[in-house]
C-alpha cells in the first residue's frame, strides 16, 4: 500500500507472443487511446493507473514484458509479487494462442508462493483475418485456469471492461495479503496465596 496516497498497489504482469498487442493494451489502458506508432518492447517496460473499483481504487503497476525470443530468459524475473498475470495472443495468430499455454507453465515454475489471478485476453478481434475462433480461446483459457476475455485495443472494444475485472482480482488479492489482527489471549495472572496462618 502507498503510505502517501493510502491507495493499495498491485503488480500486474503482461505476457505473450511478440506482436500481439500488450504494449497497444497497456497503452489502451493509460491514455484510452490507440498508439499506432508503438514498436516491439524491448525487456519489459513499467507503467501504472489508478483504478476505481467499486468505491475503492487500486493503483495497478503493469509490467509490459518483451515477447521475442531472445527475451524469454529474462521475464520471469518480473513475475515476483505479481497479483494479475494477462497472458495475452492475437487471433489473427493462432502459434500466438498456443503460445499462452508456454507463458502460463513458465510462470508456475517460476512464481514463488502463491499464483497470480490469470486472464487469457485475445486481442485483435477488430481485424477480418481472425484465425483463433472464441471456443478456442475459452479451451485455452481452461486449460491454463484463466479468465477469457476478448477486446479490441485499437478500437477500445471490451478494454473497460477487462480493465475493471483487473482492478478487481487484484484488489482481492491484495486484501487477502494483508496482514490480520492478531487476537492476543490475555491469561490473568493468579493470585498468590498468602503463607502462614489465617
Amino acid at each position: 500500500m502507498s503510505a502517501a496516497e493510502g491507495t493499495p498497489e498491485a503488480k500486474i504482469v503482461l505476457l505473450g507472443a511478440t506482436m500481439v498487442g500488450k504494449t497497444t493494451l497497456v497503452t489502451r489502458f493509460i491514455t484510452g487511446e490507440f498508439d499506432q506508432s508503438i514498436k516491439s518492447t524491448v525487456g519489459a517496460c513499467y507503467a501504472s493507473k489508478v483504478v476505481p473499483i467499486d468505491g475503492e481504487s487500486i493503483k495497478l503497476q503493469i509490467w509490459d514484458t518483451a515477447g521475442q525470443e531472445k527475451f524469454k530468459n529474462l521475464v520471469p524475473m518480473y513475475f515476483r509479487a505479481a497479483k494479475v498475470a494477462i497472458l495475452t495472443f492475437s487471433v489473427c495468430d493462432p502459434e500466438s494462442a498456443d503460445e499462452v499455454i508456454f507463458w502460463s507453465n513458465n510462470l508456475k515454475q517460476n512464481t514463488p508462493g502463491v499464483m497470480p489471478a490469470l486472464f487469457v485476453v485475445a486481442n485483435k478481434i477488430d481485424l477480418p483475418d481472425r484465425k483463433v475462433p472464441t471456443e478456442k480461446g475459452q479451451q485455452i483459457a481452461e486449460e491454463v485456469g484463466g479468465e477469457y476475455v476478448e477486446v479490441s485495443a485499437k478500437d477500445g472494444f471490451n478494454i473497460d471492461n477487462l480493465l475493471q475485472k483487473i482492478g478487481q482480482a487484484a484488489l482481492k488479492a491484495v486484501k487477502n495479503d494483508a496482514p490480520q489482527p492478531k487476537s492476543q489471549t490475555i491469561n490473568p495472572v493468579p493470585k498468590k496465596k498468602k503463607d502462614g496462618c489465617c
